[in-house]
């Protein structure tokens, strides 16, 4: 296996949209299923998952695997690092999927009073029950 950085990646991810025609949003949905898919091979017995999404295209990826993971039957959290409206493209694409999917809107969660700042921006996580 290759570790690459997220630049390399990046690029990656544009080489392979431009080579075989592939939409950057069919990329984001190929490897959310791969995921979801290696969860629920790895851990069969799991009913319930929990899903950590930043604002990026990795954050994107995540609300794939929490749609797939629901699809499957599971239960899913998903935890939203970060402030809705600052995804773009297909993260928020992905984003508006999962939250058409859900039951209930998402939670806003806020730190404990007194508690310290994080670098994540506590005070704006969001929780899908």
């Amino acid at each position: 296996m290759k570790i690459v950085t997220s630049s390399e990646m990046r690029e990656i991810d544009r080489v392979t949209s431009e080579k075989f025609g592939l939409p950057s949003l069919t990329l984001m949905e190929n490897a959310g299923s791969a995921v979801a898919k290696f969860a629920l091979i790895t851990y069969p017995a799991a009913k319930t998952f929990a899903v950590i999404c930043g604002k990026g295209n990795n954050g994107g990826d995540g609300f794939v695997v929490a749609r797939k993971l629901r699809d499957a039957g599971r239960e899913v959290r998903v935890l939203l690092l970060g402030d809705a409206k600052e995804l773009k493209g297909d993260a928020a694409a992905n984003y508006q999927a999962l939250l058409k999917e859900s039951k209930s809107p998402p939670l806003r969660k806020r730190p404990a009073k007194g508690g310290a700042p994080s670098r994540s921006s506590a005070s704006r996580l969001q929780i899908f029950p």
